[in-house]
């Protein structure tokens, strides 16, 4: 039988009672987090509702699983510097989410160019404020292909030309979607994955065509229809959603984290504008 020195034994001792005597019980004071206001709006010229999202932010230490997010309670106040209106709160019952809405009318239209100022405030939350501006232009033409040759790779490339001298941001997405013949709505989507970006800015390549390229690798149906949509958008549109995209790309827990891009002052989210074309297409 193999024996070690006595002198090993004792370092052994020596070493793991050291290691040992190190543990202490410790108590650490944990700041308090304060919730906060979570605000999300998205203006365009092309919608027919104003809506906006308010919540509350989780506390960082919370236990409580029980906690509720929502805002029911708060004053919501969109204006255009001359003219304000006030968003009542709209439940969206068990089919869809609550949010604070008003009809786009003559009355408080969305307009290209036009500055539009938020102010949220909530019983016993810090008021927020932001601002954004609609973006000019739209594009009126987008040249759009769709390749169905291979039914588990259907791809959609689409171009358009970026109007020079000026800054824009740009998203594109396609869907595919199962449409009720009788009463022309979609009863299932699904989100083509875009091959590249589905955002892109023309920074030195002001003037240039763009063309992307998006990938459906679903189950495809015969009976399929496509929506493409060409927006430009604001820059605060266009970096909340890089991180947004980037946040959820990178889900590995050992990665570094990416925060969420914000323009709400004394809170979080996002307030932005953003022109729409949208075409339907029926290969």
């Amino acid at each position: 039988m193999k024996t070690f020195p006595a002198y090993i034994l004792i370092m052994i001792c020596v070493v793991y009672t050291g290691i040992t005597s190190c543990e202490t019980n410790a108590t650490i004071d944990v700041p308090e987090s304060v919730p906060k206001l979570v605000v999300s709006c998205f203006l365009s010229p092309q919608d027919t509702v104003i809506r906006v999202k308010v919540s509350r932010s989780r506390p960082i230490f919370s236990d409580n699983v029980n906690y509720d997010m929502d805002v029911a309670d708060a004053t919501v106040i969109i204006s255009n510097g001359v003219k304000s209106v006030t968003l009542p709160f709209v439940s969206g019952g068990s089919t869809d989410l609550d949010y604070y809405k008003l009809p786009v009318s003559n009355v408080f239209p969305i307009k290209g160019g036009a500055t539009y100022y938020l102010n949220v405030s909530a019983p016993e939350l810090i008021p927020v404020e932001a601002s954004c501006t609609i973006p000019q232009w739209l594009p009126d033409t987008m040249m759009v292909d769709i390749n169905e040759a291979d039914i588990y790779d259907i791809r959609c490339n689409v171009k358009w030309n970026d109007k020079p001298s000026q800054k824009n941001f740009y998203r594109v997405r396609v869907q595919s979607l199962l449409v009720d013949t009788n009463t022309n709505t979609p009863y299932s989507i699904y989100n083509f994955q875009p091959e590249g970006a589905e955002l892109v800015n023309d920074l030195n390549n002001d003037g240039a065509q763009f063309n992307l390229t998006f990938v459906n690798d679903y189950l495809f149906h015969p009976e399929d229809v496509y929506d493409v949509y060409l927006m430009n958008i604001d820059e605060n549109y266009f970096l909340y959603q890089r991180s947004y995209n980037d946040y959820n790309y990178y889900a590995d827990p050992f990665s570094e984290a990416t925060p969420i891009y914000t323009n709400i002052k004394n809170g979080l989210g996002i307030f932005c504008g953003y022109q729409q074309l949208v075409r339907r297409y029926n290969p």
